[in-house]
Formats: C-alpha cells, structure tokens, sequence
C-alpha cells in the first residue's frame, strides 16, 4: 500500500511538470494508471482543477489542464459514453462559459464553475454523462483558445473615405499553401510556433476574390453575393444582425465585419440601426464575389473576409496595413465562431511568395517576409507551377477537432509532425529562393505528407491521379489544411499542361491555367455605374 501511494504520488508530480512546461509531454499513460477507481479519477481531476486555476494567468497552460481533463473523462467513460463529438450546450455550464467570455474573461471562476457541475454529474454514475461532461469541457477548450487568438492586436489609421455613393472595391488572389499549413492553426501558431510558405495566385489571369461597398441614401444594409439567385440580405433594425455568428446565416461574414470595423453597434446602449447609419452618413450596399467552389482548399473564405475588412473599411474611412489585415481577420473569424489560423489571408493579401511567421508566445502575432524572387525566377515557376481540381472537396473544421485531441495529449507524432511542418517550411523558403524546381517540388510532396498526418488518408481518386502524375511531376499536394479540392503540381517540364491533361483524360478533374500574382489585395474607388441600392 505504501508503495502505490508513493507511485501515485509521484504521477502527480509527473503529471504536474508536464503541464507545467513548455515542453509537450504525453500524458495519457500518467493518466490511465488513474483509471482504477472513481476515487482515483476524481484525485486526478482535482489536480488538473488546482493546474488550470493556479494558471489563470496563462492562457495556454490552463487549456492544457482543461483539455487533459476532458481526455480523462472520456477516457474513463469508454466506449459505453457514446460518441465524444457532440453538442456542448447544456444551461447547467452557461455560467462556466460565461466566465470564458473576452470582454470578462475570469479563468478561475471558470475552473471552478466547471468542476462544479462536472462532479454533479459525475456523482450520477453513467459513463454517457461523463462523456457528455467531455464534451463540454472541450467547449471550455475552444473557449480559451479563442482568448488566445484575441490577443492579436489590430491598429488602423484614418483615411479618405470614397465620395458618398462611389464603390470601394477590393480585389485580391487566392493562394496556394507550399509548406507549413496546419502550424498556423490556434493554438499551435502560439503555443508551438508557426511557419508558413504560400503563393499568391491568379487563376486563369484573373483574382478570384473581391468586395465593393459604398454609401447609400436609405438608412438599411443590403448585403449581396454577385452572380447568385438568392436575392440579397436586407437589414433594417439590429434584430437582423443577431445571427452574424451562425457562419451558415444569409450574410454572416459581412455582418460580423460590420459589426468588428464599429460600422455598427449592436451591444449595450446601441441607438436603432436607422439612426446609427443616418449618424455615420448613410445605409450600406457591399457586394461579394468568389470564383472559386465551396472546400477548394485556397483559402476563399478567409481572404474574403479580408476583402470585406478593406472595402467596408474604407468607406468607414478607415485603412488597414497588410500586416493588420491578417490580425483583423483572426478576430472576424472568431467574431463569426469559425475560428481557423493566418495563413490564408497572409497568403492572399501580400503578393507573391511569402513566407509568415508566428513565434511561441501570446499575444499572438503573425509577421510576414517577401521572398525575393527576380523576374526570370518568377516566371520559371509560372511554368512549372499546375493547378487541378480535382472535385473532392474536404473542409477543415471536420477535421480540426481530432488534430486539436491529439495535440493536447502531446501525442508523440502529431508533436513530431509539427516540428517538421515548421522545418519544411523553411527548406521550402530556401528552395524557392534558390531557383530550384526540383527541390520546390520534393519539399511540397513532403509537405503533402505531413498533411496526411495532420489529417488522414488522401482520397481513392486523388491517389489514383498522382500515379498517372508521378512522370510527370516533381511533387504535388493537395490544397488547404483539410486538403481541398484543389491539386498544386510542380512539373518536370516547363508550360506541361497538355501532357498533364492527356494523362488525366480518364479523370473527373479540370486543369486551371495559374500563375503567380505579384500584387496581393488591392483597395481602389470607381464611380458608381448603377443607381444606388435603395432606387433599384
């Protein structure tokens, strides 16, 4: 007896080192010799509950405990829980959540909170009850990674707005991520270190991505998407901004951007939605486009947002620098609750090839550094540089929550892989200033599999196309950290298009002429060439 109390003891002590340092450790071994008894479990939650409240001050240590608890309730549950994915949303734990929220963020209330409810329910003895307490501790997990991503500033600067009823428009590329992805992910970015190279990309000589806004007489929001049937997003009292947090809702992004640039208020003592926009000059019509189909891998809808940031911006009078941009929308994204990491605005919004970074600290902050290609360099990537798509779309908030469990456990090679992840980008950044096609294409093949790892296996058809490729190609990978539906190729041959089609002619996949863009988002005013929104 003596002996076990001693060999628990010192479990403890292990497990409160590793969460504790920096270092990531695996834990779930410490935790399942806690999987004896109910008395045992509850010794082990009582020492995440002191970890997480003692380091209320540290967002990223109290996360940690939060989530190790979560894999300890889970884990004691098994299989007869039930499904560990699921709603987090019972009233017993909005108090809990509550004291997660940014504006009064207090951690330690929270912890408390959360054990409070956690051990009432524990005391029911049903392994589907533990599980559905799992579950919502890792919405207390999500909770504190959003306040870490919160942490990211974003100055502006006053600016000329357009003459009332002239369009600002923004425009801006896609990109293709080359090395790195999945690091840039909340909590990794900040918590490991993130490195990311990407390439801004026109697709077929044009950007696919762009924004107008400007001022109109009727005090109202019409919010519309060029070229769809819907008809548009009409606002005219702040009710019809309350689901700017459902991403699915009829102008979701554009709303939360309204409501983020202080175009609106919704919150406390806000005045009526007429009055506000008769106060700030005038309604609202913004207009979006997306070339692109939905799960394409290049980052639509991120650099979207940053499209709308800077059109709606500036005709608020507000101007946003590049680097502000990518902070700005973290906290769109956030605002909107689907959360996600850098590198897709970072890609889209500064030109060409880029490779971003964001260091193991908080406030979380992204930094980006051209890679300084000269002109011939540019244009032999160009030829070299193919893009397929391939159909088989993959979205990667499906696939996020599992990377988020794994790297919580410090599992061992999720941990790994992120250290490479990190590494390759800068093999890649090297390659690429090297001019070497050859390595560009081995890099961006390791990076493919890094993703795989990230998030499983690749698709029957995807496999099937990379075997008629392989000839062909120094390296390809799949789009986007969910792997989207479209392929990047580096070709052995220069301007290969036709041998790649002719290879693929038994495939259900369309090959896209694309090329580096050397501009990134660009912000301009037109003259209005319609009647303002309100006298259509």
């Amino acid at each position: 007896r003596r002996r076990t109390a001693l060999a628990r003891s010192i479990d403890v002590k292990l497990l409160q080192r590793a969460m504790l340092r920096g270092r990531r450790e695996f834990v779930h071994p410490i935790i399942a010799r806690f999987m004896g008894s109910e008395a045992q479990l509850l010794e082990l939650l009582k020492v995440l509950d002191d970890v997480a409240a003692d380091s209320a001050h540290n967002i990223p240590v109290a996360t940690k405990a939060l989530a190790t608890i979560a894999d300890a309730l889970a884990m004691y549950a098994g299989p007869a829980g039930g499904l560990r994915s699921g709603p987090a949303s019972n009233p017993s734990f909005r108090a809990a959540f509550e004291a997660l929220q940014p504006s009064a963020l207090r951690l330690e209330e929270a912890v408390e909170l959360l054990a409070a409810q956690r051990d009432r329910w524990l005391q029911q003895r049903r392994a589907e009850t533990m599980m559905r307490a799992a579950r919502h501790y890792e919405g207390a997990v999500a909770r504190c990674i959003s306040n870490g991503v919160l942490t990211c500033v974003c100055a502006t600067k006053a600016t000329q707005p357009p003459s009332f009823g002239d369009w600002a428009v923004s425009e801006v590329p896609s990109r293709i991520d080359l090395a790195g992805g999945w690091s840039d992910t909340p909590p990794l970015c900040y918590e490991h270190g993130g490195a990311v190279v990407t390439a801004a990309i026109a697709i077929d000589g044009a950007c696919a991505l762009g924004c107008r806004a400007r001022r109109v007489r009727e005090s109202k929001i019409v919010i519309s998407i060029e070229g769809a049937q819907a008809p548009p997003t009409v606002c005219t009292q702040l009710d019809d901004l309350n689901d700017y947090c459902s991403p699915l809702a009829a102008g979701a992004l554009v709303k939360t951007v309204l409501l983020f640039s202080g175009f609106v208020r919704l919150r406390g003592e806000a005045p009526p939605l007429e009055q506000q926009l008769i106060d700030a000059g005038g309604g609202l019509e913004v207009v979006t486009w997306s070339r692109l189909p939905t799960g394409s891998g290049l980052g639509t809808s991120s650099i979207l947002a940053a499209a709308i940031v800077a059109s709606v911006g500036a005709v608020h009078g507000v101007a946003y620098d590049k680097a502000d941009l990518v902070h700005a929308v973290l906290l769109v994204e956030q605002m909107l609750t689907t959360g996600g990491g850098w590198q897709d605005q970072a890609g889209g919004v500064y030109p060409a090839l880029n490779i971003s970074f964001s260091p193991p600290s908080l406030p979380l902050t992204v930094r980006t550094e051209a890679l300084q290609l000269p002109r011939e360099a540019l244009q032999r990537l160009d030829a070299h540089l193919a893009l397929i798509y391939t159909g088989k779309t993959r979205l990667a908030r499906n696939l996020l929550q599992d990377v988020l469990r794994r790297w919580y456990s410090a599992n061992t090679a999720i941990v790994a892989n992120v250290d490479a992840l990190v590494a390759n980008a800068h093999t890649m950044r090297e390659a690429l200033l090297a001019g070497d096609i050859a390595a560009v294409g081995a890099s961006l093949s390791a990076y493919w599999e890094q993703k795989k790892l990230m998030c499983d296996a690749e698709p029957a058809a995807v496999t099937r196309m990379l075997a008629k490729l392989r000839p062909l190609i120094h390296g390809a990978t799949l789009c986007g950290a969910g792997g989207g539906g479209f392929m990047a190729l580096i070709t052995k041959e220069p301007n290969a298009d036709a041998a790649i089609a002719a290879a693929l002619r038994e495939e259900e996949c369309v090959l896209y002429r694309v090329n580096v863009h050397e501009r990134g988002l660009c912000t301009w005013f037109e003259k209005a060439d319609a009647p303002a929104a309100e006298e259509q």
